[in-house]
């Protein structure tokens, strides 16, 4: 918990250090602690949802960057598991925005039990490979 704390301080209003902290791999702290007790995972998501804000929105490189990392897709994946807490309502913020950026994360979402967004792009009609979605459903 004490790590969460002093990135959360550092991160905080400070998009220099937002990025620090990316290039620096310190999300990979914040992603191993979604996974732990419900204090700790909310603390967590709520740090990696400022981690990827900035002024206007969504930082956008960072999004791209988070989109690329399979064990990050996951643990917001998991967390949608229990829908009734605060941490499923941001993860699922984070997760539809990396959809957006990167297709691949639908797949993964996919193979790792959350069909929404698969499904939701094959309503609305939205292109996707073939083979992707084969392989997302097997």
């Amino acid at each position: 918990m004490k790590i969460l704390i002093t990135l959360t301080d550092t991160v905080e209003g400070n998009a220099r250090n937002k990025e620090k902290v990316a290039e620096s791999q310190g999300w990979d702290h914040i992603i191993s602690c979604l996974g732990s007790d419900s204090s700790i995972s909310e603390a967590a998501i709520d740090l990696l949802y400022e981690l990827l804000q900035e002024q206007s929105g969504w930082n956008q490189y960072l999004c791209k960057k988070l989109s690329e990392n399979r064990t990050a897709v996951c643990s917001l994946v998991a967390l949608l598991k229990n829908p009734f807490n605060h941490s499923a309502e941001v993860a699922e913020k984070i997760l539809m925005k990396l959809f957006e950026l990167n297709e691949e994360t639908i797949a993964i979402a996919a193979n790792f039990g959350w069909y929404k967004p698969l499904v939701d792009r094959m309503i609305q009609g939205k292109k996707m490979d073939y083979f992707q979605v084969v392989t997302c459903l097997l």
